[in-house]
């Protein structure tokens, strides 16, 4: 699974928008939306580990 994809099945999962999410994370919502469409294949590491934390859950479980 793309890592896109995992982020939005746990958004999904936890029952967050995509709004929600961003605005949880501090991060742009158009970040978010280009990490869950596939046009942002290389996050840093602060943006993963914010949503991470916002999904609760580890770094491994959401790149993996």
């Amino acid at each position: 699974m793309t890592l896109g994809k995992n982020v939005s099945r746990l958004r999904n999962k936890k029952g967050m928008s995509q709004q929600a999410l961003s605005n949880t994370c501090q991060i742009a919502i158009s970040t978010l939306q280009k990490l869950e469409y596939g046009y942002n294949t290389n996050p840093t590491l602060d943006v993963l580990s914010a949503i991470a934390k916002a999904l609760d859950v580890s770094l491994d479980e959401l790149v993996n």
